[in-house]
């Protein structure tokens, strides 16, 4: 989803990531934090409410992530808190992404699948989608138990849908074509 605020909130933080040569870092971090919003609700609630002062965020922030997050990312959530763009961060976080995708070449690729990938299975799609599409690839993993079986790849406004189910959608048309 583009939005105006994500794009230049995403572009400082990945100017002041590359000039201290710290994308990965950041990103990693800017993982950790998504997900642990993602596992403690009550926490997003908190850090999202309006009506929360930017200082207790920051106190927060602090004594949660100490020092498993750097200063930069600390300096940059306080900044997303001082000027009330918590509602961003998801968005802010995509953004990132896709800027340090561009910047090392990298293609994001989603694969889906009803359970998770094993390691061997994860090196082969990924060296089969490197050499296909002769690039790197950046793997993200879904499980959806509704696609029965098989993987379905979506990758850059395409998708390459090897499931059960679409198998299973395409033999009900023809037969009642």
């Amino acid at each position: 989803m583009y939005n105006l605020v994500a794009e230049k909130y995403g572009v400082a933080l990945f100017d002041v990531a590359r000039e201290r040569e710290m994308q990965e870092e950041i990103l990693q971090e800017l993982r950790l934090v998504t997900k642990t919003l993602q596992k403690v609700p009550e926490l997003k609630l908190f850090l999202d409410h309006p009506e929360v002062d930017s200082k207790d965020k920051k106190e927060v922030i602090i004594q949660l992530f100490g020092d498993e997050i750097s200063q930069e990312m600390k300096n940059f959530l306080f900044v997303i808190f001082d000027k009330r763009r918590e509602a961003y961060f998801q968005d802010i976080v995509e953004n990132y992404e896709k800027l340090l995708d561009a910047y090392t070449r990298v293609q994001k690729v989603t694969v889906t699948t009803t359970i998770p990938l094993n390691d061997t299975q994860r090196r082969k799609i990924t060296k089969f989608l490197a050499k296909r599409l002769r690039t790197n690839i950046r793997l993200e993993e879904r499980i959806d138990p509704s696609i029965m079986g098989g993987l379905v790849l979506d990758m850059e406004g395409r998708r390459l849908d090897r499931s059960i189910a679409k198998k299973l959608e395409s033999l009900r048309y023809e037969l009642t074509r």
